[in-house]
């Protein structure tokens, strides 16, 4: 888990790349609150295959592609009411069996085919995986966390539990 009060990014990344995820399930959660209404990213893992969260516009997008930005390429967005309202919101990506859903604060937004092989990848929380001083978060951050599996599609009530 990753815990940050406050951000201005750009936001710590990786010294060494993570593990593949390759074709497995994985569960990718993170709080996050703004008020910015600027582009930015609440994480990115950078390699062959880019894996990110941006906002943009208070709208969140999930992106599985080689070019992140612009909103329209994602996977998964948002749609509706601003997401940049100033109060804490949880945000969950889950791929299970090579689909991938997003849920915000318990309520599923959308589903999408996710059937890429994720090699080993570096990974920047606020901000861009490269350390890039542009696109970064701008507002607070708490307990990121990336899990190999499934997890359950509910919004917690305490902090995550390392296992």
């Amino acid at each position: 888990g990753y815990n940050n009060p406050l951000f201005t990014g750009p936001g710590p990344v990786s010294d060494d790349p993570l593990p593949a995820l390759g074709l497995s399930d994985y569960t990718i959660e993170i709080w996050f609150k703004t008020t910015a209404a600027t582009t930015m990213y609440l994480w990115d893992f950078n390699g062959p295959s880019d894996l990110c969260l941006t906002i943009n516009a208070g709208q969140l997008s999930f992106t599985s592609t080689t070019l992140a930005l612009p909103v329209g390429n994602s996977l998964i967005q948002t749609t509706g009411a601003a997401l940049n309202d100033g109060t804490w919101h949880f945000v969950q990506i889950i791929r299970d069996t090579l689909v991938v859903t997003m849920n915000v604060d318990g309520a599923l937004i959308g589903t999408s085919d996710d059937p890429r092989d994720y090699p080993a990848q570096v990974v920047g929380i606020g901000g861009l995986a490269t350390g890039a001083t542009t696109l970064q978060f701008i507002g607070a951050l708490d307990d990121f966390r990336l899990s190999l599996g499934v997890q359950p599609s509910t919004v917690p009530t305490g902090p995550f539990t390392l296992t």
